[in-house]
């Protein structure tokens, strides 16, 4: 069948400004809008024969009129609202099919909607800017999405809405934002065109190329007596499987748990079986009965951000960077839970080799925190720390305890370095030597102005070992003689 084979409207005279409503729903859409076996776009019938044919002999024309949930988007449009700007189309290698998410909390965008008509642009003869800028309203014809499910659901939670969607999306083509945009890395800064690992699609994301969704609420802070229950959160409610999902395996059944990944860059996943772009299938439960224990690691060795689904946890935490993560199967919501690696810059990456070799990040429900933690420090006269002791009570949860880690923060609560190690699991109290003090350097570099931090990770088994997702901060207080307690939070 020709590709011109279906075409509703044999010239497109009237523009679709006059026949698309911005928010309307598929059933005000023209028939010629919308996407059948075999149908074209109905601006393609008034191209002159040669341009046509140069643009259904393009691979990005293809991927683009197989994906979109709206024809009448003029995709010839891009480079228009673009100017000077090369278009960079996502390809179709192994290193471009991977799984996409979209943060939608707009009551537009509900599950069943989604699953029966697709995700839809906000206007489907809208503007094909990309990037518009902070605070620049648009009727956009694009529908962005990122590899960072941990990216899209900040932009799930921005919404007033009580229950926030991100949807899971497996489709070939749309433009790939960093590199058009001139993003070459994490290294790279463009004012306004933050790397957000970012695919957009003219017209939208047709219904079959929707793998799924997972909702997530957010809960915010309120009064309470302890400082970990005034905390705002966030925390995974279900996830739900798209029953028109056309792209890959069907969902996990009992006894089994999808993890997706979502990261751009390759990651390792031991054990398990690939099932889909991005996804590998696991036993929920391991021999001994236990959540089976899933290691995802940085093809490259790099550093990276580790988060999962599943976990309530506050929202975006400044998280420590980590080449690899241990994953409990127990944070699966309806037998799936999405694990995201958000690359670290060169600076960033270059702090963490301070962390200890192989270790990796544990991202676990478990209530492994230590508790009522304190410290105490002097601050001699020249400003090194002397006689710092750190103190606190076992975690609730210690079935998988194996010790304890204590790092100095800096002023921006990242930590920095390893100062002390406690392998006794039922241990209570960490001493530092004072000539251990000077040789790591610790001093206040303003007088009087700066308080100490440290924080304690707690170290559970694992192959290699791992450090708790969630340190308790502790800040040291320092005098000239004598020693202060400081408060844990």
């Amino acid at each position: 069948m020709s590709l011109l084979d279906g075409l509703a409207v044999r010239g497109w005279l009237v523009s679709a400004a006059l026949i698309w409503p911005a928010l309307g729903a598929a059933a005000q859409r023209p028939a010629a809008c919308v996407p059948t076996e075999g149908g074209n776009p109905p601006w393609l019938a008034a191209m002159d024969a040669g341009a046509r044919d140069a643009l259904l002999a393009t691979s990005w024309y293809r991927d683009w009129r197989t994906v979109t949930a709206d024809l009448c988007t003029d995709v010839r449009h891009v480079g228009r609202d673009n100017p000077g700007v090369k278009i960079v189309w996502r390809g179709h290698g192994a290193a471009d099919d991977k799984l996409l998410f979209y943060g939608a909390g707009n009551r537009h965008y509900e599950p069943g909607t989604v699953f029966d008509q697709g995700l839809q642009a906000i206007q489907a003869d809208g503007s094909l800017k990309l990037r518009p800028g902070a605070g620049v309203g648009t009727a956009s014809a694009l529908k962005s999405s990122s590899y960072l499910y941990a990216l899209a659901e900040r932009f799930a939670l921005a919404s007033r809405n009580e229950r926030h969607y991100v949807y899971v999306i497996h489709a070939p083509g749309g433009i790939a934002v960093d590199e058009t945009m001139g993003i070459a890395g994490p290294d790279v800064e463009i004012a306004g065109a933050d790397d957000e690992e970012e695919i957009a699609f003219p017209g939208g994301v047709r219904s079959r190329f929707v793998k799924g969704l997972f909702e997530t609420r957010f809960v915010k802070n309120r009064p309470a007596h302890d400082a970990a229950s005034r905390l705002s959160y966030v925390e995974t409610l279900t996830y739900t499987p798209n029953p028109g999902y056309l792209q890959g395996a069907g969902p996990a059944g009992d006894g089994e748990v999808d993890v997706m990944v979502a990261s751009h860059a390759a990651v390792d996943v031991a054990g398990g079986r690939s099932v889909d772009a991005s996804t590998w299938r696991f036993a929920s439960k391991d021999a001994g009965g236990a959540a089976t224990q899933v290691r995802l690691s940085s093809h490259d060795g790099s550093a990276a951000r580790w988060a999962a689904t599943g976990r309530r946890q506050v929202s975006f935490p400044p998280s420590a960077d980590y080449s690899c993560a241990l994953v409990d199967t127990a944070l699966q919501r309806n037998r799936a839970l999405a694990v995201t690696r958000t690359p670290m810059p060169a600076s960033a990456e270059a702090a963490s080799r301070r962390r200890n070799a192989g270790t990796c990040i544990y991202l676990s429900d478990r209530d492994i925190a230590v508790r009522n933690a304190s410290a105490e420090a002097v601050r001699g006269g020249d400003h090194y720390w002397t006689r710092l002791s750190v103190h606190w009570d076992k975690p609730s949860d210690m079935a998988r305890v194996r010790g304890y880690r204590i790092y100095l923060m800096d002023i921006y609560g990242v930590p920095i370095r390893v100062i002390g190690d406690v392998d006794n699991p039922d241990a209570t109290r960490f001493e530092m030597a004072e000539e251990m003090a000077r040789k790591l350097g610790l001093k206040d570099f303003v007088d009087g102005l700066i308080q100490g931090a440290v924080a304690i990770y707690t170290v559970v088994d694992g192959a290699p070992e791992a450090e708790s997702s969630v340190p308790v901060t502790v800040k040291v207080s320092h005098a000239p003689s004598g020693a202060v307690a400081g408060g844990g939070r």
